[in-house]
């Protein structure tokens, strides 16, 4: 593989995508209650507020969960669940070196399983 031509991109299309593997990547694979680490498979993403109680779907109220804490916090604020965060979710800083982008309507069916884990997240509509 070669660099043909670089390419610098604005700040606004650099920033950092909202999705599965990167609120894990952010989270240290760790759950954000028990503190222990685990593997992608055994882990959730968990609302700090959930979507009942107004909470919405942003960096700043998804966390990494594994599913015993995720289900022992239930459709509870981890106050009401007498839970703490191990820290406050906030938006990464940090972006990829590289990324590349490939169409998913292109791409043999194969492929999507391994796709699922950075496709972004839907996020919520703006309220005005």
């Amino acid at each position: 593989m070669r660099l043909l031509k670089l390419v610098r991109l604005r700040d606004v299309h650099r920033a950092v995508k909202f999705s599965r593997i990167n609120i894990f990547t952010r989270d240290g694979y760790s759950c954000q209650y028990c503190r222990h680490k685990f593997r992608t498979e055994e882990l959730t993403f968990d609302h700090v507020v959930p979507i009942a109680k107004g909470g919405r779907k942003t960096w700043e109220n998804i966390v990494t969960a594994c599913w015993r804490c995720n289900n022992k916090k239930s459709g509870r604020t981890p106050e009401e669940a007498g839970m703490k965060l191990l820290k406050k979710p906030v938006k990464p800083r940090w972006n990829p070196i590289v990324t590349i982008t490939i169409g998913i309507r292109n791409t043999p069916d194969s492929w999507r399983d391994y796709f699922y884990w950075n496709m972004e997240l839907d996020a919520d509509p703006v309220e005005t």
